[in-house]
């Protein structure tokens, strides 16, 4: 007989929980958001355009057409290999500077008791609350472990998968479908 899906402790109804952030979560939360917002064409076109630059300055005989396209097209992955590097550096910077300003907010550490309904979502902590109705939800986004809902520019909100069951989760899902709200699309890295 299979066993049934751990419940969460914090599950208080089938559209509302409990929960206090982590600062693994919330870091993870955070790159979510950043690789929600990465542009691909903010890295391919300036590879382009520095590997035709460089390819034209560099010494030697004027290259024909064919070695001038190898040429442009070395250049261009050289830079575009090293403009991912430092994306990925920068994100595990972000990651450390995630973990520092969740220590540094007392409001993270707060317990949140998240609710959705037919009006939108609310969010409620000992230091306030706040409903956010779904026509201003912009897009929201998840991995195996938190799921993010985007408000606006800076303005999101991190919901641990631990704090719902299989069930909370597919109707969050379901609502914010019907709300007509899209997921957003990940950059891979």
């Amino acid at each position: 007989m299979a066993s049934s899906p751990e419940i969460p402790t914090d599950a208080l109804s089938d559209n509302k929980t409990a929960y206090t952030l982590t600062a693994a979560e919330f870091a993870m939360g955070n790159e979510l958001m950043q690789r929600s917002n990465f542009q691909v064409a903010g890295v391919i076109v300036p590879s382009i355009v520095l590997g035709c630059a460089v390819s034209l300055f560099l010494p030697g005989d004027p290259p024909g057409r064919l070695d001038m396209a190898i040429r442009v097209v070395t250049m261009s992955l050289a830079i575009f290999c090293g403009l991912l590097a430092i994306t990925k550096l920068k994100r595990f910077r972000n990651r450390r500077r995630a973990v520092t300003n969740y220590r540094l907010s007392p409001f993270y550490h707060e317990r949140c008791v998240f609710e959705w309904n037919d009006e939108g979502v609310r969010v409620e902590t000992d230091s306030g609350y706040q409903l956010y109705r779904w026509k201003y939800i912009r897009a929201w986004c998840e991995d195996d472990r938190i799921m993010v809902l985007f408000f606006g520019p800076h303005i999101y909100i991190y919901l641990p998968k631990r704090a719902l069951t299989p069930q909370m989760t597919e109707g969050l899902k379901n609502r914010l479908d019907q709300a007509g709200l899209h997921r957003a699309k990940l950059f891979p890295i």
